[in-house]
């Protein structure tokens, strides 16, 4: 067979093998995916979510919902009212705005509801909250810029979730939470209240608070706050309550105290500059450790009973208004060891009775040491300036038996 009988053949086998080439009788069956399909989550506007009497739009289903443009409220109503649980709400980057006026709040949760979860876009100028969702269960909360509003910013309700969530001049706090709540990379400026407020048992990370009116950052008892920073905010820094603990947070040039550390509360490896009263303030069984507080106009740190105070390092605290140490002890039965204390009106001050202090070290301070009687104290050493020191030579020793001594330098 020759070349081109070959091709023929294959062509015609390939024609065969190929099948009828005329359609079947009957309609064209439809293909592809419906509009449904392609996009399930249901646009907010008034022929999809009609509103009611209080609000601009009412969403009563289960379902995931988003904006398709900027949406605005109307005064005597809510601009978004969720009634139902189970509901997503994306603003897809678009805006709610209040406008002020007699508004109500951006989006309000009626009823007890559980399962609501709030991101990407921006709430501003309402008359009350720009997020009131005080009376759901179990929330999440991200990408957010809350601002403006008439009350609080974001008012959570238990178990809630925010993250990336930015709440800036609001009437009241910036973000107040529920118990057991989780709020992390949030920023609150400018509130008239409190920057951050939480319930029992939350969790704070990575958050800032700056210029608020207020607490910069409150946390309740049985909660820890990492990481986060507040500065110069109206009154205290940072409250640490009842059974929390501050780990690796920085409080600076705040109204009050730096920090606030209520019965059994910790602070490990803070910093608290530049206050104007005290860097740290402890109650009753406090534990503070591997902190710094420098230039505070009252105290470094300051406790009362029963607390530890080990491993911190003091400076220039009290200086500009001569009444201030380094550490001020005004109760009973605390430990205070290790502590490097430096240039403050008083080095170590304790006032009350019965506490111990061992093992601190204190240089340049108008008195490093100003301690009463009926206390516990460590051998005090002076150590002379040495010369140069080679190998093993030189140096004033404070080992053996002074191994509790507390140190001039």
């Amino acid at each position: 067979m020759n070349r081109v009988s070959s091709i023929v053949l294959a062509a015609v086998c390939s024609m065969a093998s190929a099948g009828p080439l005329t359609p079947p009788p009957g309609p064209v069956a439809p293909g592809g995916k419906t509009t449904a399909q392609i996009e399930p989550r249901t646009p907010i506007g008034i022929d999809t979510t009609p509103g009611d009497a209080d609000s601009v739009y009412r969403i009563d289903r289960p379902g995931s919902y988003y904006l398709t443009e900027n949406l605005f409220g109307e005064d005597g109503k809510s601009c978004i009212e969720v009634a139902s649980d189970g509901v997503q709400i994306d603003l897809m980057g678009f805006e709610l705005f209040g406008g002020f006026g007699s508004t109500l709040d951006g989006i309000a949760v009626s009823g007890s509801r559980r399962g609501l979860t709030i991101l990407n876009g921006r709430i501003r100028s309402f008359g009350r909250s720009a997020i009131a969702a005080n009376t759901i269960d179990t929330a999440v909360y991200r990408d957010l810029l809350i601002q403006d509003s008439g009350f609080v910013g974001l008012w959570m309700g238990d178990n809630a979730v925010a993250d990336r969530v930015s709440a800036r001049n609001n009437f009241a706090d910036g973000i107040l939470a529920g118990t057991g709540c989780t709020i992390v990379n949030c920023s609150t400026f400018d509130n008239n209240g409190e920057g951050i407020q939480t319930g029992v048992g939350c969790v704070i990370e990575n958050c800032t608070a700056a210029n608020n009116g207020n607490i910069g950052i409150s946390l309740a008892s049985n909660g820890t706050i990492r990481g986060s920073n507040a500065y110069n905010n109206g009154s205290i820094g940072i409250s640490v309550n009842i059974n929390s603990r501050a780990i690796g947070c920085t409080s600076t040039s705040n109204g009050s105290d730096g920090f606030s550390l209520n019965f059994n509360a910790q602070i490990i490896d803070c910093s608290a500059n530049s206050n104007i009263e005290n860097g740290i303030e402890g109650n009753d069984s406090a534990l503070i450790e591997g902190c710094s507080a420098i230039d505070n106009r009252m105290n470094g740190i300051r406790v009362r009973n029963a607390s530890t105070v080990r491993d911190n390092k003091c400076e220039g605290n009290g200086v500009g208004t001569n009444d201030g140490a380094g550490v001020f002890v005004t109760g009973v039965e605390n430990r205070i060891d290790g502590n490097d204390v430096a240039n403050n009106d008083r080095g170590i001050d304790v006032d009350g009775t019965r506490n111990l202090v061992i093992r601190n070290s204190a240089s340049s301070n108008g008195s490093n040491y100003t301690i009463v009687g009926n206390n516990s104290v460590g051998l005090l050493i002076t150590l002379n300036p040495s010369g140069i020191i080679s190998g093993t030579t030189g140096g004033s020793g404070v080992g053996g038996n002074q191994a509790w001594a507390n140190i001039n330098y």
